[in-house]
């Protein structure tokens, strides 16, 4: 997708093709299609503005969709109203990421992660690591014996169930 949008400022330069950068109100987003409406004043209104360079959905690509009633910036090319792309926001409602089968999808309340058919996923920063906390929590769960009056119990009962949760959580982080 990034090759094509170079490969389209190219062409538009090559051939000085005119190209009108203005500003305009998002609405109508959809998402599905890639597409919004822009509202450029009272009376003119751009319809079916992409959101990426081109619409079709590759395999890779990211796709960023503006909030809805927020400014966007916008090119016309060939200066044809009926040719406008998305090319800046002033606020966005989600962010996608797709690469290969991995997808990533950032909203205002969540972030979900998809690892595909065979990836998983890592949440780390620069001292801890998710995955290795959580099985080193399991670790310590199973080895949990509480103190009574007749003497320490023993190890808990369900002490296959945990270790199952383990092996799960393998199959999902890394």
């Amino acid at each position: 997708m990034e090759e094509q949008l170079i490969e389209l400022i190219k062409k538009i330069m090559k051939k000085n093709l005119p190209v009108m950068a203005s500003t305009g109100i998002a609405s109508n987003i959809d998402e599905s299609k890639r597409i919004c409406d822009i509202k450029v004043n009272d009376d003119i209104t751009l319809f079916n503005c992409r959101l990426n360079a081109i619409i079709d959905s590759y395999e890779s690509n990211i796709l960023i969709v503006p909030k809805d009633g927020s400014q966007v910036a916008y090119f016309l090319v060939e200066n044809q109203d009926t040719n406008a792309i998305v090319i800046g926001y002033t606020e966005i409602d989600k962010v996608i990421v797709k690469i290969g089968s991995l997808s990533l999808s950032i909203e205002a309340e969540s972030v979900k992660v998809d690892g595909g058919d065979s990836g998983k996923i890592s949440i780390f920063n620069k001292s801890q690591n998710l995955s290795k906390l959580l099985s080193e929590l399991i670790d310590e769960i199973t080895k949990l014996t509480v103190t009574t009056s007749a003497g320490p119990s023993g190890t808990p009962i369900n002490t296959a169930q945990f270790t199952t949760i383990k092996q799960k959580l393998t199959q999902l982080m890394e």
